[in-house]
């Protein structure tokens, strides 16, 4: 058994390209959970494994392979689309020619190819959702883990952010996606679990 603080989880196992669905009303330990597997919280105990790795000995290697997708923006508002890319892909060590046309591409597959030279606060709610993703893949990431993505957004944002991570599934990312809307689950991921008060 795997028990985390203050989860209890036995032996959930989250297996290689697919698309996993963690799905929980609010409250539920969806977001503690995340926290565990990224190394920002601590395990009371047992023991969280990513690629064979483990959280506690192997945290650095651990991070260059995952990318994050919090519930919350987290962008710069003040600096522009283009800009907050540029500190991410910095963050991420990638090289400057790389992360130039990976930024580019990454901008047109999500539709903010004209909103680069944009500052984040003057995006629309779809649009600063669209660049939170593409900062958490970036580094093209083996999981890609998040957190209710489609929070908070219009059903046209949220239809092209699941197709896009569909097709980012598809091309070989494992993902990890928290939601409590079941239907939304159902209709995009190849696995589900369900927790609820921790359990």
């Amino acid at each position: 058994m795997l028990i985390l603080l203050p989860l209890i989880i036995s032996r959930l196992r989250l297996k290689k390209v697919k698309f996993f669905g963690l799905l929980g009303p609010n409250g539920a330990g969806k977001t503690t959970t995340i926290k565990i597997l990224t190394g920002l919280l601590e395990p009371n105990l047992g023991e969280v494994l990513i690629s064979g790795m483990s959280i506690k000995n192997s945290l650095k290697k651990i991070k260059s392979l995952i990318g994050v997708v919090p519930q919350e923006i987290a962008l710069y508002p003040s600096l522009t689309t283009l800009d907050n890319l540029r500190i991410f892909g910095t963050l991420y060590s990638i090289p400057p020619r790389e992360l130039k046309v990976r930024i580019l591409d990454l901008l047109q597959v999500y539709g903010l190819e004209n909103k680069s030279n944009q500052k984040v606060k003057n995006l629309s709610g779809g649009m600063k959702r669209r660049l939170n993703i593409i900062a958490g893949i970036l580094h093209s990431p083996q999981l890609l883990i998040l957190d209710e993505p489609t929070a908070g957004i219009d059903v046209q944002s949220k239809k092209f952010i699941l197709a896009n991570l569909k097709e980012l599934n598809r091309l070989g990312t494992t993902i990890l996606y928290t939601s409590h809307f079941m239907e939304e689950a159902e209709k995009f991921c190849t696995d589900i679990a369900i927790i609820d008060q921790g359990v």
